[in-house]
């Protein structure tokens, strides 16, 4: 019990401590109030291991979203390093369920595509991405709350608003649409803990999100993702059709 006190009035200090002028903005309220009259971000995310000097995997995604914020389609980029640090690269473009696939990574065999083509139309249906590896997708209101309501400490830096604490992945799973969808139910989501930090800027827009956690063999892994270039509108095409081959048509090399 002593330790929750301690915790709790950690957390009221923190929060007071700025001054009314101060104050920041509610951060699920401005990313609503920013999802109504904005249909796409650019996201970037890296994913790194302390004990490693390079970047294991990096994207780029031009996310396209409804209304209520939902990715419709997505643009995304990636880079990897593997084994003997052979940088890899890849991109795929989904559309209406569909993933548009053109590159190599993670050390899989090069792609023999038909003559002419440039796009591989990948089978099975594909939900369109907001990132690679980070499983917290703050663009949705619901998981940005979840992620607040588990603050530590909050300060303020240069004009943003800097949060930070510590999440079970199950309080995620039980607000995140898209976590349900890609992960199933039956793994035991209270026990992997996310240490998380969560800037905003001067007008209290989520910018970036660093999480970490560990591996079977405890080594951290750390996911850094940052959202910038917010647009009125924008519109994610397929390749052009005589330039995409099915997945039946590839060979490798």
């Amino acid at each position: 019990m002593k330790r929750f006190v301690i915790t709790v009035t950690a957390v009221v200090l923190a929060v007071t401590a700025l001054p009314a002028s101060a104050e920041a903005a509610d951060p699920v309220s401005v990313l609503k109030a920013q999802l109504s009259k904005n249909r796409g971000v650019t996201v970037v995310e890296r994913g790194t291991k302390p004990t490693e000097k390079v970047v294991g995997i990096r994207t780029k995604v031009l996310v396209e979203l409804d209304r209520a914020g939902r990715p419709v389609a997505s643009d995304r980029t990636i880079m990897t390093l593997g084994p003997a640090d052979i940088a890899q690269h890849a991109r795929d473009i989904i559309v209406n369920g569909r993933m548009y696939y053109r590159g190599r990574i993670f050390n899989e065999g090069s792609p023999v595509l038909p003559e002419g083509k440039q796009w591989v139309l990948r089978a099975g249906k594909a939900r369109p991405a907001v990132g690679f590896l980070q499983v917290v997708n703050v663009l949705e209101p619901a998981t940005l709350g979840a992620l607040l309501k588990s603050t530590t400490t909050v300060r303020r830096s240069k004009g943003e608003t800097l949060y930070s604490g510590a999440i079970s992945l199950g309080e995620i799973y039980k607000v995140s649409s898209s976590l349900r969808a890609d992960y199933p139910k039956g793994f035991d989501y209270k026990m992997a803990i996310l240490n998380w930090r969560l800037s905003t800027d001067s007008k209290g827009l989520v910018r970036r999100l660093v999480t970490s956690e560990k591996n079977s063999d405890s080594t951290d892994l750390i996911f850094d993702t940052r959202f910038s270039d917010w647009r009125p509108e924008v519109t994610i095409q397929a390749p052009p059709a005589d330039e995409v081959a099915k997945q039946s048509e590839v060979g490798h090399a």
